[in-house]
């Protein structure tokens, strides 16, 4: 069985150069593409296609056009996601907003897209495979307006309560079904006609990825301007959520208050206050337990067999914390 560092080190090249294959020739977009995907990533969703189909047995350039494929939709997602976050930095470098403007982060991300379904247009990528990405970034849409939606006031018509039930609504949408395609996709590759537990299991895997993110930002480094951005920029993340629902009313309710301030109005003595209401309502603990208990149950799985030491990857940037 491969780990995912050898089969990064055997297609991450062949990955990006099927990426850009499929941006070439767009002029402006095309350089605006090229940089945001030299800002970094591991390129997980790209490779997971891959190497889960060599584990299964198989090989082919079906697989490499599926990688290519999801992981442009991964990436336009991330260039629209700078936009309505106000983030200025994506690894240290000014994002596609900051460096040409809010109009050409939209073009851009909305031309992510089109280069991906581009790729699944290609020779021998298995048939319904367009539709199973088009339902899956519908449902990413979906949970992005879903994360926006638990940001408003209850007094707004259209908001709706930060609760666990709703963050993991909004999660398994704006993640969840990203991963989940993937998986199927590469089941598809495959030959597998039952593609269900795949799906499933990659959805949970979205989920997984999703919560570490969120601890992240909280004991980590993500490469932004501090630790707790998630927190002034008004997200209701898993540590947040579980807090409001379950913290005494007078922690719940400050907490709630520091984060539905405007980004531009949260002082830095804001955000350490909150952090600190996170730690004194178990919001910290609870994530750092459901990170633990949830790596434990998807390890389990026989599918988690094809992609040795994923689960512990995932929480590789937590590590330190669990």
């Amino acid at each position: 069985m491969l780990s995912f560092e050898q089969a990064s080190e055997r297609w991450r090249e062949p990955l990006e150069n099927r990426m850009k294959e499929a941006m070439k020739d767009h002029g402006f977009l095309e350089e605006m593409a090229i940089y945001h995907l030299e800002t970094g990533g591991k390129r997980v969703r790209g490779l997971v296609p891959l190497w889960l189909v060599a584990n299964m047995g198989g090989s082919g350039r079906a697989a490499l056009d599926v990688g290519a494929a999801f992981e442009l939709f991964h990436n336009g997602t991330l260039v629209h996601d700078d936009l309505q976050d106000d983030d200025e930095l994506r690894r240290g470098q000014p994002t596609i907003w900051k460096r040409w403007g809010a109009p050409q982060a939209i073009n851009l991300g909305d031309a992510f897209y089109f280069f991906a379904t581009d790729c699944l247009e290609s020779p021998g990528v298995p048939d319904g495979l367009a539709k199973v990405a088009g339902r899956a970034m519908a449902a990413v849409v979906g949970g992005q307006t879903l994360e926006f939606q638990m940001q408003l006031p209850a007094s707004d018509p259209a908001s709706v309560p930060p609760s666990i039930d709703s963050f993991n609504r909004m999660a398994r949408g704006k993640t969840g079904a990203l991963f989940g395609a993937c998986m199927e996709g590469a089941a598809m590759c495959q030959g597998v006609r039952e593609t269900t537990s795949f799906k499933a299991w990659g959805e949970q895997i979205g989920l997984l990825f999703q919560v570490q993110d969120d601890y992240l930002d909280l004991v980590g480094d993500k490469g932004r301007e501090r630790a707790g951005s998630d927190l002034a920029e008004g997200k209701i993340s898993y540590p947040v959520a579980w807090t409001i629902s379950h913290a005494p009313n007078n922690i719940s309710t400050r907490l709630e208050a520091i984060v539905r301030t405007p980004r531009r109005d949260t002082s830095n003595a804001m955000i350490d206050e909150a952090m600190e209401l996170l730690e004194k309502g178990g919001g910290l603990e609870a994530t750092k337990q459901y990170l633990l208990n949830e790596s434990k149950s998807l390890s389990s799985v026989s599918i988690s067999g094809y992609l040795p030491g994923f689960v512990e990857r995932i929480l590789k940037p937590v590590a330190h914390a669990l």
